[in-house]
């Protein structure tokens, strides 16, 4: 709420205390200080109607009594016309809240807002009736007066009456802010004030009561006097002197009345808008949730609602905005989140090169990570037709791995649809869902994910995602997870082509050792070579196997080739002394080059040896080709044959039997 004025804030004190019982107290208080209009309708009496003392001791008693009289009714009438209104702050204060409320919350506004301008009537009829009335007809009969002082009773009482009417009113409009901003409707449509008195109107009529207030004061006591001026033998000078005393008296109390009423109402037509600009620079600050007070009930408080209603717009649409970047915020947080735990996730089944360990880290990771009750990966056996549980994060998953845990393709659970149809398959709400596999070992599942691991359009397995929530399973969140899916069936194609590599890496390598040792046996079997270097030069020699194998002074390095042992260097030093570590390790290099050496020799060798074999074949075949006779053909054979190394004798004959079991009968 702006800020309001002193005598608002004095209100809103008062109306604290005194809640459902406001309305009787504050025109209660109202009415009291209007007493105070009194006191130009005394003056008159004082001036025009030359009561005696006896006379005047009558007024004052009659008066009194009347007075009390009107206390009591218009508290009665006050509580008549605002019944609904009292019941609604009664049950506002208490929290009740009554299934009508719409219809309650209404007729308690516009009783409000009409209250003032009811009074107003009903307190000049007061007045008039069962003060002046009643006071007249009291001095009338027993206070013995005359016509004249009759008629300056009943218009003294009607300048009070009209006076106490306007000052009830002023007071109780603007007493009432605090009961117009607690019972002002929810429903926008219903915040109209109707019943209320206009602004020009209002003015209107202040204008006239003063003006009207002021010629009773002033007429009569004119015509009075001008009366007593044109009797005969009356002494005009002092008639006039009192006339222009009186008149002056009169007048400076109308302009009293005049400034009192103007300054008051002056207020009350002030407050509100000062109210409206304070909103408004609340506004201009930024401060949406602040409110202007409902200080009256004319066009101000049409002006004071509607502002209220744009910035109640104002505020839902900004509250409105800030929740939508808050969740937009809070989606992009959760899904930079989920994005990271994917990439995470990914990251690590990269970096596993053993399937095993893959799939164990990979489900218990997506557990983790993304919160998910149970986390499994299934792949496909060899014939494609069944999906095989290898991992699972969840204690009944691990249930499900010891009893061997499979599911049919194409015909059995979400899995099986996934895989047969190399697709997403989702089940938002697992109780609605016709496909879903119903696990006893997964009973708190409410939403399930199978999401297909394919390489190449091929599918290997399934990654199975179960969650304890209903609808868990947001489009963003399955492209997210399929593209981390998609990552796990390439780490997991990797894991097995890197497996079967170092399969074939090891197959290879076993059958080159096979071959680098049958060929050095063989080829040690033939030579059996030995060298060994003294002082005296390189002889061969044959190795000893009753060699000290305790001398210290004795190095002995093993020649290995594709780790096979094809020889021995074998070193003694002069000085008898151990062979420190830098030697030895020089010694093995040495080792390993010579193995490198002789093995290329061997290779050399036999690559040699393989042409040979080529170039005689070339010109054998050339020179058996130079001939079309058999004779001939053979003779040349064995003749060609016989130049080959370690070739003694060479026989060339035909079979006369399987030559002519072996030809084709034809007829």
């Amino acid at each position: 709420m702006s800020t309001l004025p002193n005598r608002v804030l004095i209100f809103d004190r008062l109306f604290e205390r005194w809640q459902e019982k406001y309305i009787l107290r504050i025109q209660v208080l109202a009415q009291q200080s209007a007493w105070l209009s009194v006191i130009p309708g005394a003056l008159y009496l004082w001036l025009n109607a030359h009561l005696s003392r006896i006379q005047v001791m009558h007024l004052i008693f009659s008066a009194f009594f009347a007075i009390l009289v009107a206390n009591f009714l218009l508290p009665i009438y006050a509580s008549y016309v605002s019944r609904n209104a009292r019941k609604r702050l009664y049950d506002q204060m208490r929290g009740i809240r009554d299934p009508e409320s719409q219809a309650d919350e209404a007729t308690a506004w516009q009783e409000i807002i009409r209250l003032p301008w009811q009074m107003a009537p009903a307190a000049f009829l007061t007045m008039c009736v069962a003060v002046i009335l009643s006071v007249a007809v009291y001095m009338n009969n027993l206070a013995d007066i005359n016509l004249n002082q009759t008629v300056h009773i009943v218009i003294a009482g009607a300048i009070f009456s009209m006076s106490f009417a306007m000052q009830n009113t002023m007071m109780l409009d603007n007493s009432l802010t605090p009961l117009r901003n607690a019972l002002i409707p929810s429903d926008p449509a219903r915040q109209t004030v109707r019943g209320g008195v206009r602004l020009q109107t209002r003015l209107q009529i202040t204008i006239g009561m003063i003006l009207l207030i002021n010629m009773l004061m002033i007429v009569p006591f004119s015509y009075e006097k001008l009366l007593q001026m044109m009797t005969a033998g009356g002494n005009q000078a002092e008639v006039l002197n009192a006339f222009i005393s009186q008149i002056a008296i009169v007048g400076a109390l109308g302009i009293l009345i005049t400034v009192g009423i103007a300054t008051l109402q002056a207020l009350i037509v002030a407050a509100p808008i000062k109210n409206l600009i304070e909103a408004m620079q609340d506004i201009e600050q930024g401060r949406l949730s602040k409110r202007a007070s409902l200080a009256t009930s004319d066009e101000t408080a049409e002006l004071t609602l509607r502002l209220n209603q744009v910035l109640d717009q104002l505020q839902a649409a900004q509250t409105d905005l800030e929740r939508r970047v808050a969740e937009r915020t809070e989606e992009l947080s959760r899904r930079a989140v989920m994005l990271q735990a994917a990439t995470s996730v990914a990251r690590q089944a990269v970096a596993s090169q053993d399937v095993n360990m893959l799939l164990h880290e990979t489900v218990h990771l997506i557990s983790e990570r993304f919160n998910y009750y149970h986390a499994g990966i299934f792949l496909l056996d060899e014939r494609g037709e069944y999906a095989v549980l290898q991992a699972a994060s969840s204690e009944g998953g691990k249930r499900m791995l010891e009893r061997g845990h499979r599911l049919a393709v194409g015909r059995q659970g979400i899995v099986g649809n996934a895989a047969y149809f190399n697709r997403p398959r989702i089940a938002t709400n697992v109780g609605e869902d016709a496909v879903f596999f119903d696990n006893p070992d997964l009973p708190a599942t409410r939403s399930e994910a199978a999401l297909p691991l394919s390489v190449r359009g091929r599918v290997i397995g399934v990654l199975d995602i179960q969650s304890t929530e209903i609808d868990a399973f947001p489009t963003e969140t399955i492209e997210l997870l399929q593209a981390m899916a998609d990552q796990i069936a390439l780490a997991i194609q990797n894991a097995r082509l890197l497996i079967e590599s170092q399969e074939a890496v090891r197959h290879l390598q076993a059958l080159t050792s096979e071959g680098v040792r049958r060929a050095w046996s063989e080829r040690i079997r033939q030579y059996k070579r030995a060298y060994r270097y003294t002082p005296l030069g390189t002889t061969p020699y044959t190795p000893l196997q009753e060699q000290d194998e305790n001398d210290p002074s004795r190095l002995e390095i093993p020649i290995s080739l594709r780790n096979q042992k094809i020889g021995t260097l074998v070193f003694r030093r002069r000085d008898k002394a151990p062979w420190p570590e830098a030697e030895r390790l020089l010694a093995a290099e040495v080792a390993n080059q010579v193995g490198l050496a002789i093995e290329n020799v061997r290779l050399l060798e036999m690559a040699q040896y393989r042409a040979a074999q080529e170039q005689a074949l070339s010109e054998l075949t050339a020179h058996l080709s130079q001939s079309l006779d058999p004779d001939t053909i053979m003779q040349i054979a064995v003749r060609e044959l016989r130049q080959l190394p370690s070739v003694t004798e060479v026989s060339v004959y035909l079979n006369p039997a399987e030559a002519k079991s072996s030809q084709t009968p034809t007829e």
